[in-house]
């Protein structure tokens, strides 16, 4: 009887051992989710950043990268969700601003794009909020309003989003002349090479202009440093 209660004993303190030494606070996926995503493997790191938000609701950082990773894979819906989540929890707004205001935009969530507060926000993201705002007014045909936001962003911090929305709100005014809208895309390949948003809009300039190779070329840009882009696969695909 004394060496069965001596076994369990053991096994009850190996048990509580396991269990005080436990992460519970989810840090440690995390910090796994990290080391996925430095190596590509986005889906064992949505994994990871589930598992830490199973263990800890509230985890700021989780939910911030999860947020990222949505976004880079074009779910936008659900990574307004956790963007927003994030902010609340206290996530930097300077880190939180560019991707939530990116993502209501391609939701179409123009209210809640538009209420977006900019208080205390460092130049960059002012430059995407306002580059944002005025994308979203561009496409409700209020080109006056959304050219005076597009120029506030520009003017904050020259980003790629900012300068791209620059591009399209000249082509809007340019009525047909794409040599400006051009140009203007070159100042956003000097800033991001591989911006595919601009590779995008250069391929519909190039389709628009009959020059089948060149719109080919600016597609598979797009494609090969934008994942799925569903709507650039489909556009080279008429092309060829």
């Amino acid at each position: 009887m004394g060496i069965w209660f001596r076994n369990s004993f053991l096994v009850v303190v190996i048990s509580l051992l396991f269990a005080c030494s436990g992460d519970s606070s989810g840090n440690k996926n995390v910090t796994d989710a990290k080391d996925h995503l430095s190596a590509g493997k986005r889906k064992a790191a949505i994994i990871e950043l589930k598992n830490a938000l199973q263990k800890n609701g509230n985890h700021q950082e989780a939910r911030w990268l999860l947020g990222k990773v949505y976004f880079n894979q074009g779910l936008y819906a659900d990574a307004v969700k956790e963007l927003t989540k994030a902010k609340e929890l206290g996530w930097s707004a300077d880190d939180v601003m560019p991707l939530l205001s990116q993502s209501l935009l391609s939701q179409g969530e123009s209210d809640k794009l538009q209420e977006l507060s900019v208080n205390d926000l460092s130049d960059t993201a002012l430059s995407y909020v306002f580059a944002a705002q005025g994308m979203d007014l561009l496409r409700s045909g209020k080109i006056k309003e959304a050219g005076f936001l597009i120029e506030k962003g520009v003017s904050a911090d020259k980003t790629a989003f900012a300068l791209e929305a620059e591009a399209r709100l000249i082509g809007i005014q340019s009525k047909g002349d794409w040599t400006p809208v051009r140009e203007q895309l070159q100042k956003v390949f000097e800033v991001d090479p591989n911006y595919a948003a601009a590779w995008s809009l250069l391929g519909d300039i190039e389709l628009r202009s009959l020059n089948p190779e060149l719109a080919e070329n600016a597609f598979t840009k797009a494609i090969n440093n934008g994942g799925l882009r569903l709507d650039d696969r489909y556009k080279r695909a008429l092309v060829r």
